[in-house]
C-alpha cells in the first residue's frame, strides 16, 4: 500500500543536507517551484501555528495545503487541502511518482529518506490539486532554508520574520539582511 511503502523508506547510509531533497524534487519536474509558500520554523508551535494560518488563509477564500507533522489519528493529516487530509487517491498517485523517481535516484546510489520522499509527495498533491499557498511546518533550520530560493510568500522563524522574495529580517535586529 502507499503508506508501508513510505513507512518502508529506511534511513541507511542518510547524511544531513538538502542534496538529496533538490535531486528528487529536480527528478520530479521541480514541484515545489509551482507553489507559494508560508514557512512555519521554530522550536515548539509550528504546529498550532501552521493550523492557526492555514485555517485563517481558508476563511479569506484561499485554497491550502498544510503540511505538517505530527498526525493524531490519521497519517494523511500530515498533508492536508483546506483544512482536510488529502484525498487518498490524490496522494496514491503522488507516492507513485515519488517511488519512480526514488527507484531511478537509488541506481544512482542517491538514498532517499522516508521524511523526503513524504516531503515530495506533498508537493506533487499541492501542485496537482492546484493549491493557491502552501502552509509548511520547516523541520529544517532557517539558514538551510534559506538556501530554497524558490519559497515564496512569507517564513516565520522563532524571531525572526522571513520576507520573500529576497530578504530576511531578525525582528529583533533589523540590520540583519540574509539573502533568500
Amino acid at each position: 500500500s502507499t503508506l508501508e511503502y513510505i513507512h518502508n523508506i529506511k534511513w541507511q547510509k542518510s547524511k544531513p543536507g538538502l542534496s538529496r531533497t533538490i535531486e528528487l524534487l529536480a527528478a520530479l519536474g521541480n514541484p515545489e517551484k509551482k507553489l507559494k509558500f508560508v514557512h512555519i520554523a521554530g522550536t515548539n508551535g509550528k504546529g498550532s501555528t501552521s493550523t492557526a494560518i492555514s485555517n485563517i488563509l481558508i476563511d479569506a477564500g484561499y485554497n491550502v495545503g498544510l503540511y505538517t507533522s505530527p498526525y493524531v489519528s490519521d497519517f494523511l493529516e500530515r498533508v492536508q487541502f483546506n483544512g482536510k487530509p488529502i484525498d487518498r487517491g490524490v496522494f496514491a498517485h503522488s507516492v507513485s511518482l515519488v517511488k519512480s523517481a526514488v527507484q531511478s535516484l537509488e541506481e544512482k546510489d542517491v538514498v532517499i529518506t522516508e521524511f523526503e520522499a513524504l516531503t515530495a509527495s506533498a508537493f506533487i498533491c499541492f501542485k496537482s490539486i492546484f493549491v493557491e499557498i502552501t502552509v509548511c511546518n520547516c523541520f529544517f533550520h532557517y539558514r538551510t532554508v534559506a538556501k530554497f530560493r524558490h519559497f515564496r510568500v512569507l517564513r516565520c522563524i522563532d524571531d525572526f520574520l522571513f520576507l520573500t522574495p529576497y530578504y530576511c529580517v531578525n525582528i529583533y535586529d533589523f540590520s540583519r539582511y540574509f539573502t533568500v
